[in-house]
């Protein structure tokens, strides 16, 4: 892989698509991907302090160990290092194209950043941008003919994401289509590394299993994330891929399809319509049963599908390649590309629900709600000589606005998560310090917590402080984004 200096599309499309996601990081209030975000920031920031966080299955190993020297600069430096990788993967599908000779190979650039998921989850800490990296390296792997790196590369897809096995399947059947026996055992050699690093640290043969926080999640069953109906994603494809960029993909993958039986096509076409195609589909099928079905914490998250933006681009380019092929050297064909990035851009924006670009001063992605009176009780907090405090919550942005680290002993830790209240017998069980805070907020202390306020209400080891009600409740009377500040205290009994 080297850089092309004479690359005049990589100048312009690079530095365009750095500037414009500098630009919707700059406007963000916040990043994307919420409460996730936040919580991968704080494994990378912290994998330096413990370093088996490196192998935590929930942060992502491979995202972890290559994201923490940027989360040393802060939550900027992880956006930084997401913007990155979609950089990245929009010049790895350019180089695949233009590596076979593809017309207007340069249009991967905006197909990549104008795809409305990627675009709307590159300003985040999520592991989403890399797994469309590696994605778009296989593809460029096996465009170069270099297969075995193209299966090892993919052997890595489950140390991003969990969701990297379906993928592992989708290209067993293409290599065994392909003939390709021999490169079948490198499907593993990641999921092998991971376990025998996991069994030699933590003495479990078995760990890459029970360590599996989906895994752990139906096991537990503490409570249910929802399901769905089975056209869920397909009604959510203005968002996902827009209409414009999907009727592009299907379109291309439909020529594929055709032009398998051409010889002079067949390379790229098996590429585009088995490779990319059936890890698009096993990829969509996979997560439409799993909401369906309500496991593996699914929440009916869209933003998952940013991990397949690089098969829809490579759909998306072989339309492109074989119109520019059947209308040959037509002088309209050109500006009908060039009018497809502002169309895409707008797809964009829209199905994101971001303001138009010179529309400054208006926060491309704002803070949630809860933010509001989550600042309001730190700062009630501050006045009231309490910021020294051992703080109880389940919002991990609190962790990062303080400097807090939240791997530490607990006997050294300034922070704890609601879920460590043990709150069986009437609290008997607990065995938070005293005076500690807990930060109750209406949402995820609840949801994620597993406490209910009506609990902590009643529990004589602890006193309301204050309550911090939202100036705009989604609905009357809702307490949604109310956040209530409590006092851990001796209970009544061993008071002198």
């Amino acid at each position: 892989m080297h850089w092309n200096w004479k690359d005049k599309a990589g100048w312009f499309w690079l530095p365009f698509g750095a500037l414009l996601f500098a630009w919707n990081g700059g406007l963000a209030g916040w990043p994307e991907g919420g409460q996730d975000s936040w919580n991968h920031f704080l494994y990378a920031r912290w994998a330096w302090t413990h370093p088996e966080l490196y192998l935590d299955q929930w942060g992502k190993p491979l995202y972890t160990f290559l994201s923490a020297p940027f989360s040393i600069l802060g939550i900027r430096g992880a956006i930084a290092f997401n913007i990155a990788c979609t950089l990245l993967s929009a010049w790895l599908l350019y180089r695949s194209a233009w590596q076979q000779h593809w017309h207007h190979a340069w249009l991967a650039y905006p197909f990549t950043f104008f795809a409305p998921i990627l675009f709307g989850n590159t300003v985040s800490a999520l592991t989403e941008p890399l797994n469309a990296t590696l994605l778009a390296l296989l593809i460029w792997f096996f465009s170069t003919g270099r297969d075995r790196l193209a299966v090892i590369t993919a052997s890595l897809l489950p140390l991003v994401r969990s969701e990297g096995y379906v993928l592992l399947a989708a290209l067993g059947v293409f290599l065994f289509l392909e003939k390709k026996y021999r490169l079948l055992p490198w499907l593993l050699s990641g999921t092998v590394l991971l376990a025998l690093a996991g069994w030699a640290i933590h003495g479990d043969i078995t760990w890459i299993v029970s360590s599996n926080p989906y895994i752990r999640f139906e096991q537990e069953s503490r409570w249910h994330p929802g399901s769905g109906s089975l056209l869920h994603y397909v009604q959510q494809q203005r968002h996902i891929i827009g209409s414009l960029g999907l009727a592009l993909a299907l379109a291309g993958w439909l020529f594929a399809a055709f032009d398998m039986r051409s010889k002079e096509q067949a390379f790229g076409a098996r590429l585009v319509f088995l490779l990319c195609g059936g890890m698009a589909a096993a990829y969509f099928l996979a997560h439409t049963m799993i909401w369906w079905m309500g496991s593996m914490g699914s929440h009916g998250l869209i933003r998952v599908f940013a991990v397949i933006v690089p098969c829809w681009v490579m759909a998306q380019l072989w339309l492109v390649h074989r119109l520019a092929q059947y209308f040959g050297k037509a002088r309209w064909l050109p500006p009908v590309y060039l009018a497809l990035v502002p169309a895409l851009a707008w797809f964009a924006y829209d199905g994101n629900g971001y303001p138009a670009p010179w529309k400054a001063g208006q926060a491309v992605i704002a803070p949630p709600p809860q933010a509001v009176t989550v600042q309001q009780a730190l700062a009630w907090g501050d006045s009231m000589g309490l910021q020294n405090r051992i703080l109880v919550h389940q919002l991990p942005y609190i962790d990062v606005l303080l400097g807090i680290d939240p791997f530490t002993k607990p006997e050294l830790a300034r922070s704890f998560r609601i879920w460590s209240i043990d709150w069986r017998d009437g609290f008997r069980r607990d065995w938070m310090p005293d005076s500690c805070l807990v930060i109750y907020d209406g949402y995820h202390a609840a949801r994620d917590g597993f406490l209910p306020l009506d609990s902590l209400m009643a529990a004589p080891h602890y006193r309301l402080l204050k309550h911090f009600p939202h100036p705009a409740p989604p609905e009357k009377g809702s307490t949604q984004f109310d956040v209530w500040v409590f006092e851990k205290r001796q209970p009544f009994s061993s008071r002198n």
